[in-house]
């Protein structure tokens, strides 16, 4: 499937804008907002809140992929039938439209961090979204894996 197609389906389905975009970036602020009126507010803990929010929006968006690759594999294996799309190339299509997915949610996360201020762009911000794409690797193929596991054991007959 086109990466693009796969990409622009995701931003039409309005759980993924809520849970995986909004609900880290409203974790953010609130975190934020607490601890400026707690008064204990300081620019390291900001990197933490961001990585943390972050998380929130990857984890969120991985646990996306594995209800996915349950829904669609009845799907996926049709479409094997009819054409020489292999589940390496799904797979490399899924991660890829995963890291683009990742990297816009923690995007809109530094994008609200330097609206609310006392945070400058650093290089930290770089290697973090960087870092957190190699988990977002790794969350995605977990999540692929175990829906890959659940479909072929016992809980199959219970989703078809």
């Amino acid at each position: 499937m086109n990466i693009y197609l796969m990409i622009k389906n995701t931003f039409r389905n309005k759980r993924f804008i809520f849970f995986t975009i909004l609900t880290p970036v409203f974790w953010y602020i609130a975190l934020v907002m607490m601890s400026k009126t707690s008064g204990f507010y300081k620019t390291k803990y900001a990197y933490i809140w961001f990585t943390v929010s972050c998380l929130i929006g990857i984890a969120g968006n991985s646990l996306v992929l594995f209800a996915k690759s349950i829904n669609s594999m009845k799907n996926f294996y049709e479409l094997q039938i009819t054409s020489k799309y292999t589940i390496l190339k799904w797979l490399y299509d899924e991660i890829i439209v995963q890291l683009v997915l990742n990297t816009i949610i923690c995007l809109v996360i530094l994008i609200v961090t330097f609206l609310i201020g006392h945070v400058e762009f650093s290089l930290k911000f770089v290697l973090l979204i960087i870092i957190l794409n190699i988990l977002s690797c790794y969350l995605s193929l977990f999540g692929f894996t175990l829906g890959q596991f659940l479909m072929q054991g016992p809980l199959m007959n219970l989703v078809f």
